[in-house]
This record gives C-alpha cells, sequence and structure tokens, in this order.
C-alpha cells in the first residue's frame, strides 16, 4: 500500500487526501501476478519454433516470471518490430506502461494502437478511460467507464466513477452514487477491482466492502471520524486483506500527536 512522510503533508486530511491520490488513483487498476498468468498463456500460443520473434518470446517469458519490469517491455519492444502480427504484445505494452511504470504518455500510444485492432475490448477500453482522467478529461474518462458499465454491469466500473468524483472535488454527487448501492438489496454479488500502485497490485474486492471503503472515506471528509472508524472496520470483516482499508483504519485510529508515515 501506499505510504508518505507525514511531514510532507501539512494536516492529517493533507495525509489521506495525497495517500487516496495514489493508492485510489484511477490511474484501478493491475495484480502482477494475474497479468503474468494472462500474459503467460498468450506467449505459449504465439512462441513457435517458426515464429521470428520466438527468442524474444522466450526472454520475455523468463523476465515476467522474475518481474523484472525494464527487461520485460524491452522484449515486449523486441516482438513487435520482429514480428508485427504479434498483437497480444501492444496490448501488452499498454498494460505495463500504464500499471507497472505509470508512463502514460507510453501507455496511451500502445493502448491507441490496440484499440485500432479490438476497439471494443473491455480491457484496453478500461485502461483508455484511466488515461483520459489523468489526462484531466475527466468527463470523457467518467462517459467511457459508464459504457463499460453498461456492456459488462461490472461494478469495478461504479467505482471508478464514484473514486473519480471525489478524486476531483465532486463529493456530494460521490456520495450520492455510493450510498444508493450501498442501500440495494440484495447486496451485489461479485469483486472490484481496485489498485494499489506502489505495490503494483490489484485486489479482487467483494462489491459491499469496496462501496464501504468509499463511503467510509466520504464520511472522513465530512469530518465524521467515528462513523467512519465503524465503517471501516465493516469493510475488514468482510475482506480483512483489503489493503487500503486497513491503511484507512490505522490513520483513522493512531493518536494524530503520535502519526507515523502512512
Amino acid at each position: 500500500a501506499h505510504r508518505c512522510s507525514v511531514g510532507a503533508c501539512e494536516s492529517f486530511a493533507d495525509c489521506c487526501k495525497n495517500t487516496k491520490q495514489k493508492s485510489l488513483n484511477i490511474t484501478s487498476i493491475a495484480t502482477l501476478a494475474v497479468f503474468i498468468t494472462l500474459i503467460s498463456v498468450s506467449c505459449g500460443k504465439k512462441a513457435t519454433n517458426n515464429n521470428p520473434a520466438a527468442s524474444e518470446i522466450e526472454v520475455f517469458e523468463n523476465a515476467r516470471k522474475a518481474a523484472d519490469m525494464g527487461t520485460s517491455i524491452t522484449a515486449l519492444h523486441r516482438i513487435i518490430v520482429l514480428d508485427s502480427t504479434q498483437s497480444w504484445a501492444v496490448d501488452s505494452l499498454a498494460w505495463y506502461y500504464y500499471f507497472f511504470t505509470q508512463n502514460v504518455d507510453a501507455a496511451e500510444i500502445y493502448n491507441t494502437l490496440a484499440l485500432k485492432n479490438k476497439p471494443e475490448d473491455v480491457g484496453m477500453n478500461e485502461i483508455r478511460a484511466k488515461i483520459l482522467i489523468q489526462k484531466r478529461q475527466d468527463t470523457s474518462g467518467i462517459a467511457l467507464f459508464e459504457k463499460l458499465w453498461q456492456r459488462t454491469k461490472d461494478y469495478t466500473f461504479l467505482y471508478n466513477i464514484s473514486a473519480t468524483h471525489i478524486l476531483t472535488g465532486r463529493v456530494q454527487l460521490a456520495d450520492s452514487m455510493v450510498t444508493s448501492i450501498l442501500a440495494l438489496n440484495p447486496v451485489p454479488q461479485g469483486n472490484v477491482r481496485i489498485e494499489v500502485s506502489e505495490a503494483r497490485s490489484r485486489q479482487q474486492i467483494p462489491v459491499n466492502a469496496a462501496f464501504l471503503y468509499l463511503k467510509s472515506y466520504l464520511m472522513f471528509l465530512g469530518n465524521e471520524r467515528q462513523q467512519a472508524v465503524q465503517l471501516v472496520q465493516r469493510c475488514l470483516e468482510i475482506k480483512p486483506d483489503f489493503i487500503l482499508a486497513q491503511d484507512m483504519l490505522e490513520n483513522l485510529t493512531q493518536p494524530r500527536q503520535q502519526q507515523g508515515p502512512y
């Protein structure tokens, strides 16, 4: 999870806001292990003896298993040069640049190339929405998330919309959205994919726990500290290893004068 020096923040609230902007960052959304597995499946189908990029694919496979980001990215570039039909390598570069190196400009280049080949791909459109928001094109990013929600009914996209509203100061709109989702009966099933950018990971969090976390943060912003504590504790009852909720609870329960790194 993200940690920042409290000494660099003017107040506890500023620290939490700064933390949230990085760890809630719609800058969304990937677990290294999951992506390694997905890329591995793709590569296994591509690496044949007749493939001009076979040796570089092997280099890439070894590098990704070792979580060597630099070598992985270099190998992906070489694969594309050697064999332009390896479209999975273009997709992978979009993922690597966005989630692992946080190079939004490079991610945008490869994301654009990927979408030319697969304009309806959900994963590539998710990255597109995140890139738009990173580039302060909030309206376009939210509109794309809304389209993805309509197509998939994946609550991850509603979570991202709510989080974007919070990060851009539209707190009342976010609160209305989060409250309405928490009021649904029965409770929505499935998970929300939540990124922890500093840890280069993505957790699968039950829908109810994910939106309780957002509600807890909104309560904190409204100076309702005790209610925020109760809500984040409920999150952790549902998902004890929820990293962002663990960090939130730590911040909310430690004495202000004894705040350590966050």
